[in-house]
C-alpha cells in the first residue's frame, strides 16, 4: 500500500514516531507533506550566537511561511564570559562559542575562570560584604551599564529628557515595517536598558504584535514615567492582545545607602497621567499585567471616579469598557500595613467598580510587598527577608463550586434574581497577606453588586496568611499569585526564586 492511501491519522502517528527518534532534518526533504510536518518543529526555536547572525539569511532561505519565528538573543558579556554566576539560569543551553568570538577589544586578554571574583562579590564561591570603595565601584558600574538606554537615531536636538513633552522621534526611515513578528519578549535577564523612546521606535516597526512581555530593570537614577506615558498613548500596536510589564528591581539596590552615598536614586513616581494612558491603551486587550511601573490607584481612579491620596482624576472619560479583558494584575503601594485600613478599602472598592466595565473578567489580582532593608555593606543574600506582602484576588469559579472550606463569610444573592441556575457562577474574594485587613461592609456590598451585575450567584470571602519563611520579596508573594505565569516569564520567575529563596 502506498503512503498516500494510508488514512491521515495513521500517517500523522507515523510521522510523530519518526520525529521522536532524534535527528530528523533529512526527513523534511522526502516530500512536501513531510516538509510541512517537520519544518515547523525544526524551526520552532532558533538560538543565534553573535558569529552566526550574519549567516542567518543563508540558513533560512526558502519559501516564505506563515508560521511565526522566535529569535532569542541571549545576554553575553565579552569581559565576563568565564566568571562564576551561580544565580544565572536559562531554559536552554546556548551555543558555546570559542572565547575568541567574545573579545570586545583586540588586545584584551582572556579572563581565567575563578571562584574568587572581587568585582562580582564572590569569595570561595560565596557572596561577601564589600568595602565602601567597592560599593562605589559597583554603583557606578550599574549606572554605566544602564546608561541612557538604547534607541535608534535620536532627533537632531538630542534625546528628550525624562520630563520632556516632545514625543518620541520616529525611526520609520531607518526601521522597516515588519508584520511577521507577533510576540516581543524582553526578559529581566537582559540587563541592557532600552530607553522608552527606543521601545516606541521598535513598536512602531513591529506592526503586527499581539503579545508583549517586557521586564525592564529599575533605572536607579532616572524617573522616565513621562516617556512611558508616550509609549502607552501613541505607540502600542493596535493588534496587541496581551501586555505584561514587570519592572525588575532589587530593594538592596534601592535602599537608602544608595541615595545617601551617591545621590543617584530617583524613585519612580507613578503619575495619574501614566495610569490614564495605560487605562486608555488597555481597552482592546485580553490580558493586562503591569507591576511596579504603574500604581493601581492611578489605573483605577479614572474608571471608578474615586480619589485616593496623592491622586487626581481630572480629565476622566466615561467610555470605559474592556470587552475582551479576562485577566488583570496590578500592584499598589496602598496595600501596606502602614496605610490606614480605609485607604486600602478605598482601593478595593474602586477595583470592584472597575470590574463592572470588564464583562468577561475572570481574575483580578492586586499585590504588593517589601523586604526589610539593610545596607549593602552588611548584607549577605540570606539576611534580608520579607517585611510585608499581600495579594487581593477576585476570581470567578467556572466550576460552580463553593467547596473552598476556608471561607470566613459568605454573601449569597437570590437565585431568582439571576435566572437559570445552570448559568450561574460563583466568585471568590481573597485577602492573602502577612497582616490582616478587615474588608469593610461597603467593599463587600460593592463586590456583591459587581458579581450580581455579571449574573453571578454570590461571593465567598477568604482570608489566608502568607508565611514568612525567610524568602525575600518578590518571590515570597509571586509564588502565591494565581496569574504568576502571566505576571512575568516563567524562566524569569525561576531566576527570582533562586535569588530570593534562602540557601542552606
Amino acid at each position: 500500500m502506498s503512503w498516500e492511501l494510508l488514512p491521515l491519522e495513521i500517517r500523522l502517528v507515523t510521522l510523530e514516531l519518526i520525529f521522536c527518534n532524534g535527528d530528523t532534518a533529512a526527513y523534511a526533504t522526502v516530500s512536501q507533506e513531510w516538509q510541512r510536518f517537520f519544518e515547523p518543529k525544526h524551526f520552532e526555536r532558533v538560538v543565534l550566537s553573535q558569529c552566526r547572525i550574519k549567516a542567518f539569511a543563508q540558513v533560512v532561505q526558502g519559501p516564505k511561511r506563515k508560521a511565526g519565528l522566535t529569535l532569542e538573543l541571549s545576554a553575553y558579556s565579552p569581559s565576563d564570559s568565564k566568571h562564576f554566576f551561580r544565580d544565572l539560569r536559562l531554559d536552554h543551553d546556548p551555543y558555546r562559542e570559542p572565547s575568541k568570538n567574545f573579545i570586545l577589544f583586540p588586545d584584551s586578554k582572556p579572563i581565567e575562570h575563578k571562584f574568587n571574583d572581587r568585582w562580582h562579590l564572590w569569595r570561595q564561591g560565596h557572596r561577601v560584604p564589600i568595602s565602601q570603595d567597592e560599593e562605589n565601584y559597583l554603583i557606578h558600574g550599574i549606572t554605566r551599564l544602564q546608561g541612557r538606554g538604547f534607541y535608534f537615531k535620536p532627533p537632531p536636538e538630542g534625546l528628550p529628557n525624562d520630563n520632556d513633552d516632545r514625543p518620541p522621534h520616529s525611526a520609520s526611515e531607518y526601521l522597516p515595517k515588519v508584520d511577521v513578528v507577533t510576540s516581543f519578549l524582553f526578559r529581566r535577564q537582559y540587563y541592557r536598558h532600552i530607553h522608552p523612546d527606543g521601545l516606541s521606535q521598535l513598536f512602531e516597526s513591529l506592526i503586527n504584535l499581539q503579545h508583549i512581555i517586557y521586564e525592564p530593570p529599575k533605572v536607579l537614577y532616572s524617573d522616565n514615567s513621562k516617556r512611558y506615558q508616550f509609549v502607552f498613548e501613541r505607540w502600542l500596536p493596535t493588534t496587541l492582545r496581551k501586555l505584561t510589564i514587570y519592572e525588575s528591581h532589587d530593594e538592596r539596590d534601592e535602599s537608602k545607602h544608595f541615595s545617601d552615598s551617591s545621590g543617584l536614586l530617583l524613585p519612580r513616581s507613578s503619575t495619574p497621567a501614566l495610569g490614564l494612558a495605560l487605562a486608555k491603551a488597555s481597552r482592546p486587550l485580553e490580558h493586562l499585567s503591569v507591576s511596579f511601573i504603574v500604581d493601581a490607584k492611578h489605573f483605577l481612579a479614572f474608571i471608578s471616579k474615586r480619589r485616593f491620596p496623592f491622586s487626581s482624576i481630572n480629565g476622566q472619560e466615561n467610555d470605559w469598557h474592556w470587552a475582551n479583558l479576562t485577566s488583570l494584575v496590578l500592584t499598589s503601594k496602598l496595600l501596606a500595613p502602614n496605610q490606614t485600613p480605609s485607604v486600602a478599602n478605598d482601593l478595593l472598592l474602586a477595583a470592584s467598580v472597575a470590574a463592572r466595565s470588564m464583562p468577561v473578567l475572570r481574575v483580578m489580582e492586586i499585590w504588593n510587598g517589601k523586604n526589610k532593608v539593610r545596607t549593602l555593606s552588611s548584607l549577605g543574600c540570606e539576611d534580608d527577608d520579607l517585611e510585608h506582602g499581600c495579594i487581593f484576588r477576585y476570581y470567578i469559579d467556572k466550576d460552580f463550586s463553593h467547596s473552598q472550606g476556608k471561607s470566613s463569610r459568605v454573601s449569597v444573592l437570590d437565585r431568582n434574581e439571576v435566572g437559570d441556575a445552570d448559568k450561574i457562577f460563583t466568585a471568590t474574594i481573597t485577602w492573602h497577606g502577612t497582616w490582616h485587613l478587615e474588608l469593610e461592609q461597603r467593599v463587600i456590598q460593592s463586590w456583591t453588586k459587581t458579581v450580581q451585575r455579571k449574573g453571578g450567584q454570590g461571593i465567598s470571602i477568604e482570608t489566608k496568611r502568607v508565611p514568612v519563611d525567610g524568602t525575600r520579596f518578590p518571590a515570597s508573594i509571586l509564588r502565591h499569585l494565581k496569574l504568576r505565569d502571566r505576571v512575568l516569564h516563567p524562566i524569569s520567575y525561576q531566576q527570582i526564586e533562586l535569588l530570593c529563596t534562602p540557601r542552606e
